[in-house]
């Protein structure tokens, strides 16, 4: 009889539970061991963290890939995350911005730049670092 394959997880997953405990390290000025996320499959995973660092700006760490028994190049990677305090992005209410809710007939919009806060409250942002970047609230 054969041994079922030991799961693994994806390097997105990886990367997720990185950015997760180094946004939770800079938040709380302190160092996290673990994080658990939920994915896809509507089950959580709990990744242990190494390379803790934080300071009041800025926090990194990184999961150490486990691709299971599937026979992956990038089992035992280093999956890296580094968050940063940022401020908000600004909107610049240019051109086309604004119009409709303020009726403006010649398209140019009268809104001075403001802030991007995606709800009451506003607060520094958190940019994680990655191939793109990404914007989340701090709480």
């Amino acid at each position: 009889m054969r041994k079922p394959l030991r799961t693994g997880y994806t390097t997105g997953a990886c990367a997720a539970a990185a950015a997760k405990g180094a946004a939770l390290m800079l938040a709380r000025q302190e160092p996290v061991n673990e994080v658990t996320i939920l994915l896809p499959a509507d089950v959580s995973a709990t990744f242990a963290l190494h390379g803790q660092a934080f300071a009041p700006d800025a926090a990194a760490c990184y999961v150490i890939k486990d691709a299971g028994d599937d026979p992956d190049v990038t089992n035992g990677a280093e999956v890296h995350a580094r968050v940063t305090v940022a401020p908000p992005p600004l909107m610049g209410g240019g051109r086309g911005e604004g119009e409709a809710a303020r009726g403006n007939s010649d398209g140019d919009s009268s809104a001075p730049p403001t802030p991007a806060l995606p709800h009451e409250g506003g607060g520094n942002y958190i940019c994680v670092e990655s191939s793109g970047t990404a914007y989340e609230s701090q709480q």
